[in-house]
């Protein structure tokens, strides 16, 4: 693992000037019309995780799914988990933050939906299946073997998140080298709940897999550069 603060020596674009995260003032400038543009199409149950790295990433193997605005689309790639949060809110950081990542045909775009992860009572629904097969790949004997999950819509839960909060867009970046500058985020402001025994599990997950020696895999957020953020409802 290269700490974060020797990214920039490695990988010379993770001292661009729209990195990502940031931290997002919830006070933004709201955008045309407020109604979040976000159009979701299609369905993908079906993900496809092995022994991870960095991040703890989720790849889509089964249907196909997509997410456009102002006519341009992008499908779904995989998702994945950091702990804390990379994002914060008001120079607060979140128990952790899920990532879907979307691609454009061409690869050379990214769109990706942040939701915040916070500890509460009860886990949210749609992240059993996803703990449970992290262990499952975690378990193996087989350091190559995949474990197939099947999850409800991803799209129901970031609408159902951003029911009634705001959602942050903003131009950045990957936050893992190297750090690639193409990246439209929209971060939505509400949490999900995950109880403390499954963030235990995911943060023990962070460890096990050797992603990170203390179970924080976040990157510190980046300076704005005179970067707009727009708020939608």
């Amino acid at each position: 693992m290269v700490h974060t603060d020797k990214w920039v020596e490695n990988w010379g674009t993770c001292g661009g000037k729209r990195q990502s995260p940031i931290d997002i003032v919830t006070s933004a400038k709201s955008g045309k019309g407020k109604k979040l543009p976000l159009s979701f199409s299609g369905r993908c149950a079906q993900y496809n995780l092995t022994e991870p790295h960095e991040p703890l990433e989720v790849d889509v193997v089964g249907g196909n799914c997509a997410v456009s605005v102002d006519d341009a689309s992008y499908n779904l790639a995989q998702f994945h988990l950091h702990a804390p949060s990379e994002h914060t809110l008001n120079g607060k950081a979140f128990d952790g933050e899920i990532h879907f990542v979307h691609a454009s045909s061409d690869a050379k775009a990214l769109l990706v939906v942040g939701i915040f992860l916070e500890i509460g009572p009860k886990s949210d629904p749609w992240l059993g299946p996803v703990l449970d097969a992290l262990e499952n790949v975690n378990s193996t004997d087989e350091r190559s073997a995949a474990v197939v999950v099947q999850l409800k819509s991803y799209s129901s839960l970031i609408r159902q998140a951003s029911r009634h909060c705001g959602v942050y867009n903003y131009p950045g970046s990957l936050t893992t080298p190297g750090c690639d500058e193409t990246a439209d985020w929209w971060v939505v402001q509400d949490p999900i709940k995950i109880s403390s025994v499954d963030f235990g599990r995911l943060h023990q997950d962070l460890v096990e897999y050797r992603i990170t020696d203390n179970g924080n895999n976040a990157r510190p957020v980046q300076p704005m550069n005179g970067r707009k953020v727009t708020r939608y409802n």
